[in-house]
């Protein structure tokens, strides 16, 4: 059994993340395979961080005055796992200097993969390794796969970046969904979120979800 707790952060306004925890077993629809999991308890520390992007107009509360804070913010609850909102790669190469011992997945929303917002997903790499052969970023609309693309009333693009993490002490794996709503379009909420549920639902392989 899991056993999630949740941090919920915001520096500057943004918009929240909304997260659901898992089960002791979410499988895929019509899995026949046991789960691996051993039966012992695992305690899983989760953060939902919108650290607000770095190249915002914000005066005395712009990245360079806040981003010490920031990282003590991340440092003084100690979570397993981070999902990030509004970030910028500069910011996580910063962040990464300050906290050394968190790893990220994380591909921007644009065309260039070198400029604007992720949904990173950080996880402190003395706990947790990536399993490189499971983990992306999609786009929320009829073309996921296609950078920058937009559907269903969305302006801007948005993305749901994922990944498979394994637990070093044990070998069990829990996947973890990372996104960012759209902030006027009710229907490219829906819609955003029904895709997700989909993709989850075809995920590789069984364990438990936590969004």
């Amino acid at each position: 059994m899991y056993f999630l707790r949740y941090f919920f952060v915001s520096l500057i306004g943004g918009l929240f993340l909304l997260a659901s925890g898992c089960g002791e077993s979410s499988e895929p629809p019509n899995s026949k395979e046991p789960s691996p999991l051993p039966p012992a308890d695992l305690p899983v520390d989760i953060m939902s961080f919108n650290i607000r992007y770095g190249v915002a107009g914000d005066g005395e509360n712009s990245w360079v005055y806040r981003k010490e804070m920031v990282a003590e913010v991340i440092a003084s609850r100690d979570p397993d796992i981070i999902g990030m909102q509004e970030a910028w790669l500069f910011q996580l190469s910063e962040l990464e200097e300050i906290l050394p011992q968190y790893s990220y997945v994380a591909r921007t929303r644009e065309v260039d993969e070198n400029i604007g917002e992720a949904t990173p997903i950080a996880f402190h790499n003395e706990r947790w390794t990536l399993d490189e052969s499971d983990y992306g970023t999609l786009w929320l609309s009829d073309t996921p796969t296609v950078p920058a693309s937009t559907s269903w009333g969305n302006t801007l693009p948005r993305i749901v970046t994922w990944a498979r993490l394994i637990h070093r002490a044990t070998g069990r794996p829990l996947y973890v969904f990372n996104t960012h709503f759209d902030h006027e379009s009710e229907n490219a909420r829906v819609k955003g979120a029904e895709f997700i549920v989909e993709e989850i639902a075809q995920r590789r392989q069984s364990g438990p979800v936590v969004v």
